[in-house]
């Protein structure tokens, strides 16, 4: 392993300054107490090096958005309280047009097929759940058992349709045209058209309800899925149609698509955004924000080959992690968490049970990664062990005045199987005014095979910290952390012994 590949270094990591020759504290999470170190600190012997004294900006926010699944019971009001916890910018749901059109009849609540919850119902949870809403309108074509009306007939009943939710539901946002056509085989000739039918239901939805542009509905394609090549190859059909359309009155707000390739080469997702940019503008288009509304290490319901579901619920949040990472750090706009519970596949559920919102691992991860997001300004922070691929140990630090340091770090390997070494986080140039009353407290915690994993232990039903300790306060601070091949740690530092809650 070594640092990150020279081209993508400038824009994924900062470059960390060499550390001053304040005190430094040492502890290793298997003995928490600390223990007196050198003043002298060789930053060549620490795996990941953060710097408290270089500020980044914004810290982005790897668990902003989630997208439900179908298949999940209608969730409880702990699942609520997760997903606010959260503070969740955008949950995607679903409406299928053709089962609301319902031949004919109407219904707004026609029941999801599997779950047997009304589509509605989901809705309204999800809608008092986050602070706005994406949905994904699929199910556009008819079949001989479900039919639907045609030409313009069909726009009305998609504008009555958008009327109909957006009037209850305020806080819907953004219109996805299907999911997926890609994958169902559908061609330029037959999405397009439909494609322009939705943006002008869209259009003459928003004028009925008096919208501006702080509230009005925006669209999107339907999500497009694969590795990012074989999207591209798609998309360029579709931006090269969207460019023809003669129509002033055409609209994409945003272009979205599913990432489930490059699980091995993560590092490829970091330039996915520049491609797509680059693709619009070989068609004369103008740039738009990106979302992933869906991601993952796999796509479909069959698990990798030589994997157990206990070895891919225990990978999910490094996995996720490190995708998200890359994508965001390429300037992807949104990356949703796929999925808050699903049915059959526990290795992409957050939860466990959306009546009790008890955790996989997975949802304890954002859980972490909700505390980084609390501290709002990222500060620099390398790790000297990604490959070329992009796979290795990983970190993302955060800081803010009354809140004190976050260190989220993780291992991702996908097949690889490096030696599982523990190995050393500095965290230096703390600020003096953490150290008010001469004391640090720091808290550890992992989630790895044993640790915070439900899946494995169904007795961790909470998450809770590893270890805990209070040390003298110090402007280096060093942690060696013995994490597994797959596994994420949280290192929190504050000021005096109040103890942080990352639940």
């Amino acid at each position: 392993m070594r640092p990150l590949t020279r081209a993508l270094a400038p824009l994924l990591l900062a470059t960390v300054a060499a550390c001053s020759d304040t005190a430094v504290s040492r502890a290793r999470i298997a003995a928490p107490e600390a223990r007196a170190a050198s003043n002298d600190v060789d930053e060549g012997t620490s795996r990941v090096v953060v710097d408290a004294g270089q500020t980044l900006g914004p810290v982005m926010r790897i668990e902003q958005a989630s997208t439900h699944s179908t298949s999940s019971p209608l969730p409880g009001e702990a699942t609520r309280a997760y997903l606010q916890g959260l503070d969740q910018d955008v949950i995607r749901t679903w409406i299928q047009v053709r089962y609301v059109y319902n031949k004919g009849n109407v219904d707004y609540n026609y029941k999801y097929d599997g779950s047997g919850v009304g589509a509605e119902d989901a809705l309204r949870f999800y809608a008092t759940s986050g602070k706005s809403i994406l949905i994904a309108l699929s199910a556009y074509n008819p079949t001989s058992t479900w039919t639907l009306p045609t030409g313009a007939a069909f726009t009305d009943f998609l504008t009555q349709t958008l009327v109909y939710y957006k009037s209850r539901y305020p806080n819907i946002r953004y219109i996805q045209v299907g999911n997926e056509p890609d994958a169902g085989d559908e061609t330029m000739a037959t999405y397009y058209p439909i494609y322009q039918q939705y943006y002008r239901a869209v259009n003459a939805a928003n004028a009925q309800l008096g919208l501006d542009d702080s509230s009005r509905i925006l669209i999107s394609n339907g999500p497009f899925t694969s590795n990012v090549p074989n999207m591209l190859e798609y998309a360029d059909g579709f931006f090269a149609a969207y460019a023809a359309d003669p129509d002033p009155a055409k609209k994409l707000d945003f272009f979205c698509f599913h990432s489930y390739g490059e699980t091995n080469r993560p590092i490829e997702l970091a330039t996915a955004r520049q491609r797509i940019d680059d693709e619009m503008a070989r068609h004369g288009l103008a740039p738009v924000p990106v979302f992933v509304d869906e991601y993952g290490m796999y796509g479909g319901s069959k698990s990798p080959a030589r994997m157990t579901m206990a070895q891919l619920v225990t990978m999910q949040p490094a996995g996720q992690l490190t995708k998200a990472f890359y994508l965001y750090e390429g300037g992807v706009s949104r990356v949703f968490n796929w999925a808050i519970f699903h049915a059959t596949l526990p290795s992409k559920s957050q939860l466990a049970d959306v009546e009790t919102a008890v955790a996989y691992p997975y949802g304890n991860m954002l859980k972490l990664a909700h505390q980084v997001s609390l501290r709002e300004t990222r500060i620099a922070a390398v790790s000297k062990f990604v490959d070329d691929s992009g796979l290795g140990t990983h970190v993302l630090a955060s800081m803010h005045p009354g809140k004190g340091i976050a260190v989220l770090v993780w291992n991702f390997n996908w097949r690889q199987t490096p030696p599982e070494t523990p190995f050393d986080v500095l965290v230096k140039n703390i600020p003096h005014a953490m150290g008010a009353g001469g004391r640090l407290h720091r808290t550890i915690y992992i989630i790895d095979s044993t640790h915070n994993n439900y899946y494995t232990n169904p007795a961790q039903t909470a998450l809770v910290p590893t270890s805990e300790d209070d040390i003298d306060f110090a402007s280096n601070v060093v942690t060696t952390l013995p994490l597994e091949r797959e596994a994420v740690a949280l290192i929190l530092l504050t000021r005096d012994t109040g103890k942080p809650d990352a639940k």
